[in-house]
């Protein structure tokens, strides 16, 4: 049995209890790397973090951060690339000093705008 509706202006199909409605899912992150408390990280190794789905810049993309224990922020050189963001110290990681990511829940976007469902935190400690 088959079954035609309007939903506001979008018609949908519904097939015998099955619909053509897509399925949406959470932007989530999926991995980081370096893993969240590693020990030993390169003094030039570039994060990257993974999502479950391609992401573009969100509004709060300019709030990701990297801190240092004393809270001061590490300048950035951020990237994405398709489901992955890239981040890099301008200048290297101090070593043996450990780092806090912060990835805040608006930072980054899916396709049709949805964004994270909270801000994401991770460390890692730099290679002497």
């Amino acid at each position: 049995m088959q079954i035609m509706t309007v939903l506001g202006d979008t018609p949908y199909i519904f097939t015998s209890g099955k619909d053509n409605l897509p399925i949406i899912l959470p932007l989530k992150i999926i991995s980081i790397n370096p893993a969240n408390g590693t020990l030993s990280t390169p003094l030039n190794k570039t994060t990257i973090i993974t999502f479950n789905q391609n992401i573009l810049t969100g509004p709060g993309y300019a709030n990701i951060t990297v801190t240092m224990p004393n809270g001061t922020k590490k300048t950035l050189n951020k990237t994405i690339t398709g489901n992955k963001l890239l981040i890099k110290a301008t200048y290297g990681w101090n070593p043996s000093l450990k780092f806090t990511v912060t990835i805040p829940k608006n930072a980054v976007k899916n396709g049709i705008g949805s964004m994270l469902a909270s801000d994401f935190k991770s460390t890692f400690t730099v290679a002497r």
